[in-house]
């Protein structure tokens, strides 16, 4: 599989890995289209990555000025198991089973999620509203750990880019 779109838990998304300075992810992507500092010593940053049939968008929290996590809603990123964000949940059980089902919402009429985190392998899967919708995002992180806090004034508008609800 191509390393440029290859998903390593714990690690790396392609060229961008945990623990890069913020300076080395800007010379691969340019400045991102979003940044904001969370609460000392963390910011995020966003990017927007246009394909001819959509736009996809890569997150990436920062602690002390390196790389805490990434996510990414892009389908061309896949793990060596080929899971991707078009794969189905029982495809991703089945490769992480391991992995704890945990229902997010901040708001009840915000939109419902479901996260399914390997701490243990450092990755992470965002099921939109619940286990039959699709994988909204995947987030690697270290191992461990689970991914960085929450980072938005108005909860979902990062989780959901240009997907359908």
């Amino acid at each position: 599989m191509d390393s440029d779109v290859l998903i390593l838990p714990g690690r790396c998304i392609g060229k961008l890995c945990l623990d890069d300075a913020k300076s080395m992810v800007r010379a691969k992507l340019g400045s991102p289209a979003f940044n904001k500092a969370l609460f000392s010593p963390s910011e995020v940053g966003m990017w927007s990555v246009s394909e001819s049939r959509k736009v996809d968008h890569i997150f990436i929290t920062y602690f002390k000025g390196r790389v805490a996590d990434i996510h990414i809603t892009s389908d061309l990123f896949k793990t060596k198991d080929g899971i991707s964000t078009l794969s189905k949940f029982n495809d991703v059980r089945a490769a992480y089973p391991s992995g704890e089902e945990v229902p997010y919402a901040i708001f009840e009429s915000a939109h419902n999620r479901v996260d399914w985190i390997v701490k243990e392998q450092g990755i992470t899967f965002s099921i939109a509203k619940d286990t039959e919708g699709p994988i909204i995002r995947i987030a690697i992180h270290k191992i461990g750990k689970a991914k960085a806090v929450g980072y938005s004034d108005r909860e979902d508008w990062y989780w959901y880019p240009n997907k359908q609800q």
